[in-house]
């Protein structure tokens, strides 16, 4: 069963959703939460604090990780 949501496309953005999405880009994953500004600003604030962050591990490194689990959940994303 595949799952559909409704988005905002980036063309009919307006407000907190045109502004996130001129900061993250337009994956498919950050549109599945454009219905929800907060919860998408919530998605970038994680993403920019686990995943787009200066740490140990490089951004190739943490790219491969989440293409692990991503699989291992079967999301194609």
């Amino acid at each position: 069963m595949d799952a559909w949501i409704k988005t905002v496309s980036p063309e009919q953005a307006k407000g907190l959703v045109a502004e996130l999405y001129s900061q993250s880009g337009k994956a498919n994953v950050i549109r599945a939460h454009s219905p929800l500004p907060e919860a998408m600003r919530a998605l970038l604030e994680m993403f920019r604090k686990g995943i787009w962050t200066n740490d140990h591990l490089t951004l190739i490194e943490r790219e491969m990780i989440a293409t692990v689990v991503s699989n291992l959940n079967e999301c194609h994303y």
